[in-house]
């Protein structure tokens, strides 16, 4: 079934446990030039767009990012945003109460496309690559965002992916040195 029309950029689905589901894409429409970040949701009558990130550079962030699910109403997205001096962040959009709200977590001169998953506790778990090209994790404790240093890789590919399993260990994918590597803690 057709989402939307126009250039679709990146794109990620959440599935969320009462069976709704969301995409999360960057559209340019008609235009060629990439507009924002959309997060679609599957309605009754098809598609709509329930959320949108503005960018003030949206071409170069090519509205990358990830989106999860993990309760019904609960929807959490990550993504790379520009400003206007020229730097990214690590963006964090989520649905709460039935408000959207975003949040800047980081900023860097560059961000590759983060992605995100959600722990036992329900808390949020991002991973991206920062201007140094090393992998972060940028993880809630205690209500603040922490972003520690994982890899000092000097050469991280342009995406992570990010995974956490019933015992709470944390599952980093990502490239390093022309192959891939796995970064696991908790």
């Amino acid at each position: 079934e057709l989402i939307g029309s126009g250039y679709i950029g990146w794109r990620s689905l959440a599935v969320a446990p009462d069976g709704s589901i969301f995409v999360l894409v960057g559209e340019s429409g008609i235009s060629g030039e990439e507009g924002a970040l959309h997060v679609m949701s599957r309605g009754v009558s098809g598609w709509t767009s329930v959320a949108t990130v503005a960018d003030v550079a949206p071409w170069q962030t090519r509205g990358s990012g990830s989106i999860v699910a993990p309760a019904a109403g609960d929807i959490r997205v990550a993504f790379r945003k520009s400003f206007d001096d020229g730097s990214k962040g690590v963006g964090y959009l989520v649905l709460s109460n039935g408000v959207w709200s975003e949040t800047i977590i980081e900023r860097s001169g560059f961000v590759s496309p983060p992605a995100i998953a959600v722990d036992a506790a329900g808390e949020s778990l991002i991973s991206w690559g920062d201007e140094h090209l090393d992998l972060r994790l940028s993880r809630r404790v205690g209500g603040i965002w922490q972003t520690p240093l994982i890899d000092a890789l000097g050469r991280l590919a342009e995406a992570t992916d990010i995974e956490v399993d019933v015992d709470g260990n944390i599952f980093i994918l990502y490239t390093k040195d022309g192959g891939l590597a796995l970064a696991v803690g908790k």
